[in-house]
């Protein structure tokens, strides 16, 4: 089967943060994207089915938050669209609840109940807080009666209760609305389709969209990405957008070659999963109070969260005649697995408490499954009341070219449909500013290789050592380093701090002494870390595109590191003694490292392994600087970190440069 050509990057995902991720890009020039959807279909958890003869919601259904000083993103798309929705405010609702023998709790009781749940939700914050400091405080009891039990589960599984008000309410108001149109929520994202993807007659015909694509390897290196999905095709691309569930992350459905770093996953693992299942059932007519306040009711049981909130559609759709059930978590993995016959049974019961013996069974039911679909794994992200920020950061925080987004990145709006959307701009928008900085360096490094180095470096001045004659001093203006001229690697690497000296001999560059700002941090940063050296760091080099560093160190191996995630990506081995020199080929594909032996190795920075192919390093050298031999002695050359894209030489009497070939462990006769 033929590769598809190369793309600028790829999309896993076809959501909305998908979508929206994939807009930005296409506004902003990138056109050569792919985007890959594993189902049949765009919306990932947006997704409308017929029922009843209407469409009905299976995933998001509300648009939360409108009415506020700022304007709901979503809600401006719905407006623009014409989407129908009706007000349902859930959150403001006044409830009947249902005991098992159909009487309805008088409201003095409910609302004793609903104070009582909040002082507890606001003792379990405080209990939670005093424990991260180390305090001892005692629990708070549990709610023990149906109706504490069913009010308890309101505020915590329905509405994600917290103590303090949810960013998407404080800033985009407190209404929520219903989808109620024919076209679904799903019709939002073909519209953003539209403005970059190929259409006709509502339906995408763009080759850039892939259905029935799933996903199940993600090769990444320095290089780009290689993605292959199920069915035997293999995309390249530079870069990735990664728009899957956390839940599909927590799964094995895609395997990352190499692994994903530890600060990753654990930050993934961190994050709850929640399950969210409506069970829509259609009458033949309707038996449930209807009118103002009567959208929604409750049934106390003495199993927290067993079918206990109530919807009917009439508001949505009259005449209708459906009702909608809501089981999250461990309730909805159970139903999950069971038959939708004993599912409508157990409805039945419920409803047949609530309402008497005689109504009507119901004609038809429908019960989505998101927890058991390998696409989705859950319905949305949750983050504990007392979490760290930190683990939010480390989930959207790019692994090399991997590039991560969804609702489960949004720090202030996870778990909500606005959340993936903002998602998806915020991270197109990272990567856009990623790849201007990559055509940056690629630029610079151009430019370097071809210009003189003494043209970066005219203040350069020579002081003869007193021990060697033949050895010189040179002081480099701290600059150099700091501007980016010369060195590729991020800010948050140069540690140079005043003027460096590096040594010469006979035209070649032997050590480089540098004063590092922050050294004790570095050290003590690293002699935490497991994966550190065993013996001194003694030489240092950042790949061509400041992606990658190597380390060669007094315990006889070189270390490659990545700097976007700072984990270690291989150990190198080989060398009997000390390594006091390291230098990358200017593309990137090989690097070289001197030990205290007058070994030289070869090796893959992609694998970590020795690599027996030839090296040519430029050597700014003259007939002088040779031996009889006409070969070079190299002594224990040390890469300065201004000059790390690969090693190099004074020119000191103004001679051509000569082309020196290595090969693995010996260094061969200049031609």
């Amino acid at each position: 089967m033929d590769s598809p050509p190369r793309s600028s990057v790829i999309i896993i995902g076809a959501g909305i943060s998908g979508v929206s991720a994939g807009k930005v890009l296409a506004e902003n020039g990138i056109e050569d994207m792919v985007i890959l959807e594993a189902s049949d279909r765009i919306g990932g958890r947006i997704r409308k089915d017929n029922f009843g003869g209407v469409t009905v919601e299976l995933g998001a259904g509300w648009i939360a938050g409108v009415g506020g000083k700022e304007s709901n993103p979503v809600w401006e798309l719905a407006s623009q669209s014409g989407l129908r929705t009706c007000f349902s405010d859930y959150s403001n609702a006044r409830y009947n609840i249902y005991d098992r023998s159909g009487k309805i709790y008088p409201s003095g009781v409910a609302a004793d109940s609903y104070k009582k749940a909040v002082d507890l939700a606001i003792e379990n914050l405080k209990s939670l807080e005093a424990n991260l400091v180390g305090e001892v405080i005692e629990p708070p009891s549990s709610p023990k009666t149906p109706i504490e039990l069913a009010i308890d589960f309101i505020l915590h599984d329905f509405e994600m209760a917290e103590v303090e008000p949810i960013s998407t309410f404080v800033d985009f108001g407190e209404r929520e609305f219903l989808v109620a149109d024919e076209r679904g929520y799903e019709h939002l994202l073909y519209k953003m389709a539209e403005n970059f993807l190929f259409t006709s007659e509502g339906k995408i015909l763009d080759s850039r969209l892939k259905l029935n694509k799933v996903v199940r390897e993600l090769q990444h290196s320095r290089n780009g990405v290689v993605v292959k999905t199920e069915d035997g095709c293999i995309y390249e691309a530079n870069y990735v957008i990664l728009s899957v569930s956390i839940g599909v992350l927590q799964s094995d459905l895609i395997s990352f070659k190499p692994p994903l770093p530890r600060w990753k996953t654990e930050a993934i693992e961190k994050c709850d999963v929640m399950v969210y299942t409506k069970i829509f059932l259609n009458f033949p007519y309707k038996f449930w109070p209807c009118g103002p306040g009567k959208e929604f009711f409750i049934y106390a049981h003495e199993r927290r969260g067993y079918y206990t909130f109530w919807q009917h559609m009439e508001n949505a759709y009259p005449g209708s005649n459906i009702l909608v059930v809501t089981l999250t978590n461990g309730e909805s993995k159970r139903v999950e697995a069971q038959s939708d016959k004993e599912t409508l049974e157990e409805a039945m019961g419920v409803l047949r408490d609530m309402f008497g013996p005689h109504i009507p069974n119901a004609t038809d039911i429908l019960v989505p499954r998101w927890w058991n679909n390998r696409f989705q794994r859950g319905s949305y992200s949750n983050y504990p009341i007392i979490s760290d920020n930190q683990d939010v950061h480390d989930i959207k925080a790019p692994v090399g070219r991997i590039f991560f987004t969804g609702e489960h990145t949004s720090e202030r709006f996870s778990g909500y449909v606005h959340g993936g959307y903002l998602a998806g701009i915020d991270t197109s928008n990272s990567l856009l500013e990623e790849m201007r900085k990559e055509k940056e360096r690629k630029s610079e490094s151009q430019t370097f290789l071809l210009e003189p180095l003494l043209a970066l470096t005219g203040s350069l001045t020579l002081t003869q050592t007193e021990a060697v004659p033949s050895l010189h001093k040179c002081d480099i203006p701290t600059h150099l380093y700091l501007s980016g001229k010369i060195c590729p690697a991020p800010d948050a690497y140069r540690f140079v701090e005043g003027p460096c000296q590096f040594d010469a001999w006979e035209g070649i560059v032997l050590g480089i002494h540098v004063k590092l700002a922050n050294w004790g941090s570095m050290k003590k940063k690293q002699t935490s870390d497991s994966n550190c050296h065993a013996g001194a760091v003694l030489s240092i080099a950042f790949g061509p595109d400041g992606r990658q560093l190597a380390s060669g160190s007094g315990d006889t191996t070189v270390r490659l590191w990545d700097l976007n995630t700072q984990t270690l990506m291989f150990t190198c081995t080989g060398h009997k003694n000390w390594v006091l020199c390291i230098a990358w080929s200017p593309d990137g594909k090989h690097l070289v490292s001197g030990s205290k032996a007058g070994e030289l190795q070869c090796w893959d920075p992609q694998t970590g392994k020795p690599s027996g192919n030839l090296l040519v390093i430029a050597l700014l050298t003259d007939k002088s600087s040779l031996r009889k031999s006409n070969a070079v002695k190299l002594r224990f050359i040390s890469i300065a970190l201004a000059l790390a894209i690969y090693l190099t030489c004074l020119h000191l009497n103004g001679a051509a440069p000569r082309i020196v070939p290595l090969k693995c462990g010996k260094l061969h006769k200049g031609s």
